[in-house]
């Protein structure tokens, strides 16, 4: 099957952007996991793995457009519950996408995935900072507030990537970036 034009998955070197999907319950299936996945980009396949008797084997691929989505899916949904299952998400052995966040200079590491996630929740349940009296801190402490209101109404993929290009910027030009 091709690929529409615009979103190749690959760019000639058979580079895939795929993630293993482990710690699947055996009632999953490949529409499940397309619908849960597709929020972190577009999923072009889902490989489920099955036995000699067609019996899922707890596990499975899933392959997205672009590195970024792939990225974004190991960022955000491991140790995600699906059908009473937490699950693995992790870098698959065919795919690029490990070499690709290391040359962002991200760490996709599963203490630091967790950690960030578990902060993320955190900060998501506190309390909002209380304004300093001085006019300069709630400017910028209003200017952080919106800033934060605009990045709640983006997506999960929208968020990676715009973190994505700011990690760009910031290694190019460290005062554009602030």
């Amino acid at each position: 099957m091709s690929t529409p034009a615009g979103l190749a998955h690959n760019d000639g070197s058979n580079k895939k952007n795929d993630v293993f999907v482990g710690n699947l319950a055996f009632e999953t299936n490949d529409h499940v996991l397309r619908d849960t996945f597709s929020e972190c980009g577009q999923v072009i396949s889902v490989k489920m793995m099955t036995d000699n008797e067609g019996r899922s084997r707890g596990f499975a691929f899933v392959e997205f457009a672009d590195p970024n989505s792939g990225l974004n899916a190991i960022r955000n949904m491991n140790g995600v519950e699906l059908n009473g299952r937490n699950l693995r998400v992790n870098y698959s052995s065919n795919s690029h996408l490990e070499g690709y966040s290391q040359s962002l200079g991200l760490d996709m590491s599963r203490d630091s995935v967790n950690a960030q996630s578990n902060k993320a929740q955190q900060s998501n349940k506190g309390p909002r900072r209380n304004n300093n009296n001085s006019n300069n801190s709630n400017n910028n402490t209003n200017n952080m507030e919106k800033v934060a209101d605009c990045i709640r109404q983006l997506s999960k993929q929208e968020m990676y990537t715009v973190l994505a290009e700011l990690k760009i910027m910031a290694s190019k030009d460290d005062k554009e970036a602030r």
